[in-house]
């Protein structure tokens, strides 16, 4: 008896390839992973979200899904204005309703990084332009990653950034696909390189490394897989499946998370313990950001975001160890810090389906934090 494999013969490679593509078609148009959270959660309503006002001059409406064509697209601010840049996770630019709290789809909410704007013109006109470039869970090391290329790269790099720490976002490591990109500018890879090999001691080198790896390796083939890899892009847009891909993600991610929290009881608001490589390499990312936007001279504004007064995520000699690391930071390179734990109150906290949820909250949430930044920052920024 041969111990050979079965071998895959011409018919049965065409049934294979014609079944792959009809069940991405058909994922292209049913919604497979939403009808499993569908059915995970009862009702399948997982947060009431309010629509928000997204403008792709002040902030980055990808949300790091491809930094370098939001890059690309950027245009200097107006009037000859200093850009500040804000960067930070998912909270930036969601307002998750409370509970029974019902969305208006006409009304497009504002988001304390735009109000911050507008209190700006108000106190110092023409001065400054506003722009978040925050992403889903963004962490110091893709921060760092960023800030490269505001810094090395553009020709107008930001005169203030304003960093959001989530102590939730420690725990979290890699370089996403979307931040990647930027590895298409070869100005941006010569200025990555310098920096890795003047930082070789640092706990985030090896997600930059990993993340650089299919880059270093095409060398000179490289611009032309890249420009293969734009063409099918381009080409693939046409299918419902690669349009949708994002909300498919989503919707992939959700039924995963709450398959969890059945199966584990594992949710967004169970205390967990942050440590470990993924707290250092976001801690040497947060020393270096601000290293390297003071060799820049741009100044550093770190706030320490909201949290749910309703949620306990954290253990507390962990939070207030990353608390007093920022505040040593601040206190020893001259940077603005102000704790923001509590800037939002409870009744302004949105939810998910298994409980409040601990990022984010609503559109009045938003205002108490813009001037929670104003009474905290806007003195630094006055002109002088």
């Amino acid at each position: 008896m041969s111990d050979d494999p079965p071998q895959l013969g011409v018919p049965r490679i065409v049934g294979l390839l014609i079944g792959t593509a009809a069940l991405l078609g058909l994922l292209g148009y049913i919604d497979l992973f939403g009808l499993a959270t569908q059915a995970l959660t009862g009702d399948g309503e997982v947060a009431r979200i309010q629509p928000t006002r997204l403008d792709p001059m002040e902030c980055d409406v990808r949300f790091g899904e491809n930094l370098v064509a939001t890059q690309r697209e950027l245009l200097p601010p107006p009037d000859g204005r200093k850009r500040i840049v804000f960067l930070g996770n998912s909270q930036q630019y969601t307002a998750s309703l409370p509970r029974a709290a019902t969305p208006d789809e006409d009304d497009l909410a504002e988001m304390a990084s735009a109000l911050f704007d507008l209190r700006l013109q108000q106190d110092y006109p023409d001065r400054y332009k506003v722009y978040s470039a925050s992403a889903p869970n963004q962490t110091f090391p893709e921060t760092l990653w960023q800030l490269l290329y505001w810094f090395e790269v553009r020709a107008d790099p930001p005169a203030v950034i304003v960093l959001q720490a989530s102590f939730d976002t420690f725990r979290k490591t890699g370089i996403r696909i979307g931040f990647r990109t930027l590895l298409e500018d070869p100005a941006f890879d010569e200025a990555l390189a310098r920096f890795e090999a003047a930082h070789s001691d640092r706990a985030w080198r090896g997600e930059f490394g990993h993340a650089r790896q299919p880059a270093a390796a095409e060398h000179d083939d490289g611009k032309k897989r890249a420009a293969l890899e734009r063409t099918l892009r381009s080409a693939l847009e046409n299918l419902p499946l690669f349009a949708k891909r994002e909300a498919r993600k989503q919707n992939f991610l959700l039924a995963l998370y709450f398959a969890r929290v059945q199966a584990l009881g594992i949710s967004p608001t169970t205390r967990r313990h942050i440590v470990g490589q993924a707290l250092h390499a976001n801690m040497d990312a947060l020393d270096d950001i601000v290293a390297l936007a003071r060799e820049h001279g741009a100044k550093v504004i770190i706030y320490n975001a909201p949290t749910n007064p309703s949620v306990s995520m954290f253990y507390e000699e962990e939070y207030e160890a990353y608390l007093s690391h920022i505040r040593a930071l601040a206190d020893s390179d001259g940077v603005f810090f102000a704790d923001l734990g509590a800037a939002v109150s409870k009744e302004k906290w949105g939810y998910w389906v298994d409980g409040p949820d601990p990022i984010h909250f609503d559109r009045s949430g938003h205002v108490q934090l813009a001037e929670s930044l104003a009474a905290a920052f806007l003195a630094a920024l006055a002109p002088g």
